[in-house]
């Protein structure tokens, strides 16, 4: 076993519809929680199709150490729960994220196609508030701290609205073994 780190982003539905669906996922997914981080609000990303504010927090799993599986039954959650990939970049009820799983670097052309780590975690302010509440601000992504990318991204408006689940933040993780 070895943790990994999960995005949950979406940006159709109220707040609370989202959140319900945040909820249903980490029960599907059915891994032992190791935390979870804050609730952030944030604009779309340049690019993005829409208007909606996103919703994004990250939690902490223990998974078995096979990169690919853990992103299919990301993906296969998502499609239970409704998710339709219309367009790229298009609006979506839910959005789960393989961000890092143990201290892996994976490029895997699938099917899926498995990137590990998330091939623009570290330009995503909204996905490194998260990371950081669980990893630590000194954790190792690409050759430097997440706090080195997480000031590189401070252009991008993130509000962490605050805790979402029960399950709680239990501090830096400091890795991921």
């Amino acid at each position: 076993m070895v943790k990994c780190v999960v995005g949950f982003g979406a940006n159709l539905g109220t707040q609370q519809e989202i959140l319900s669906l945040f909820s249903k996922a980490v029960g599907l997914l059915s891994w032992p929680i190791v935390g979870a981080a804050s609730l952030y609000s944030s604009a779309g990303m340049e690019g993005a199709r829409s208007t909606n504010a996103f919703f994004n927090t990250a939690v902490a799993f223990e998974v078995e150490n096979n990169p690919t599986t853990v992103l299919r039954k990301l993906l296969s959650t998502e499609t239970t729960l409704g998710r339709k990939r219309v367009r790229w970049h298009g609006p979506r009820n839910i959005d789960l994220d393989l961000l890092l799983i143990g201290d892996r670097s994976v490029h895997c052309p699938g099917p899926p196609p498995t990137i590990v780590p998330h091939p623009r975690l570290h330009d995503r302010r909204f996905a490194l508030e998260p990371a950081i509440e669980l990893l630590g601000s000194d954790y190792q992504l690409h050759g430097h701290a997440l706090a080195f990318w997480h000031k590189r991204a401070s252009n991008q408006r993130v509000t962490k609205l605050g805790q979402w689940t029960s399950v709680g933040h239990v501090g830096p993780l400091c890795n991921l073994r």
